[in-house]
């Protein structure tokens, strides 16, 4: 079985943090739920993952880039 290739794991992964994200303001907007201060810094670290998810998946590292990507 073959793997995939990094920049689709990538694209996925930022795929996923933006849906964990709209879905938490869509709860926060349209739900009128309020978020605690531990979901706001989950909201933070999932923005984070996704835009450098982002970036690798644009920019399409090789094998050394996709471990420094995966750290940062």
């Amino acid at each position: 079985m073959k793997l995939p290739s990094p920049r689709l794991l990538f694209a996925l992964t930022a795929l996923g943090c933006a849906g964990l994200l709209g879905y938490g303001y869509y709860l926060e907007f349209a739900r009128g739920l309020v978020p605690c201060p531990m979901c706001m810094m989950q909201r933070v670290c999932f923005m984070a993952a996704g835009l450098v998810s982002l970036a690798a998946a644009l920019h399409g590292p090789g094998r050394i880039g996709s471990a420094v990507y995966g750290a940062g």
